[in-house]
């Protein structure tokens, strides 16, 4: 006969253990996406202006694209724009924090950061790539918003070049709390059927919060042990695990 579809992607909930780095608890069938968090979040900065270079590339499918912004990168440093200069004009967010009517246009932006500097977390949404402090990182093009991108930054004033051609843009920026962290929002799980047995892969993104390489990591769920390759600096890296089988919740430990 049929048997019922139980899908497993609907809950996280963040727990604490003070004999590992993070953990989280995987609870199956739940109906409702949530976070919990048990500490206080960190203190956000929201870009809510800067400059816009609107139209710069066009759309649609073309052999070459014409891009003022890379040829210019081309050939040396990017020199910071300027209002009324070269196409560059002021633009301000909304109230919701989000950039609009932004087709294949470039937004430039400054954020001041307190001493001592370190690594922050970027959540950006709506750009393909940006250049943080000179620095090409990759966006979030299709504004999912579950895409956390470490950067390092400097005290002082730090510099970001967006692109972004789908319409609008959406950016802010957390002090990073921990070396390494798992990402809930963006965890690869499976599917269960009723009555069915045995094991079953999942993965998670680890999140590097450093500037140097992590090595030596582990992620544990239940009984099953997985050993993480080296991570780069200021990079996320999904990581795979195996759920227990018959398992309706496990603790996802990530330790050293």
């Amino acid at each position: 006969g049929d048997r019922a579809h139980n899908n497993s992607h609907q809950r996280v909930l963040l727990t604490h253990h003070a004999d590992c780095i993070a953990a989280y608890n995987f609870s199956m069938p739940l109906f409702l996406p949530a976070i919990v968090a048990q500490n206080p979040a960190p203190v956000e900065i929201t870009i809510r202006e800067g400059l816009a270079l609107q139209g710069a590339v066009r759309g649609g499918r073309i052999p070459f694209e014409r891009d003022p912004v890379q040829e210019a990168l081309a050939h040396g440093p990017f020199v910071e724009p300027k209002d009324g200069e070269g196409g560059w004009s002021k633009i301000q967010a909304g109230a919701d924090g989000v950039f609009n009517r932004l087709r294949g246009a470039y937004v430039y932006a400054t954020v001041d950061i307190p001493a001592p500097g370190g690594v922050y977390l970027l959540n950006a949404r709506g750009n393909s790539i940006v250049y943080v402090n000179g620095e090409l990182r990759p966006g979030d093009v299709y504004s999912y918003g579950y895409f956390p991108l470490p950067v390092a930054l400097k005290p002082g004033r730090n510099t970001f070049l967006f692109y972004a051609g789908r319409g609008t843009l959406a950016t802010s920026l957390t002090k990073a709390q921990k070396t390494v962290q798992l990402n809930p929002a963006d965890t690869t799980l499976p599917d269960f059927l009723e009555g069915e047995k045995g094991s079953r892969l999942a993965s998670i993104p680890v999140l590097n919060l450093t500037n140097s390489p992590l090595s030596g990591l582990t992620l544990t769920a239940g009984n099953q042990t997985t050993k993480l390759p080296t991570l780069n600096p200021l990079t996320a890296r999904k990581a795979p695990f195996t759920l227990p089988p018959g398992a309706a919740s496990v603790v996802l430990r990530l330790e050293e």
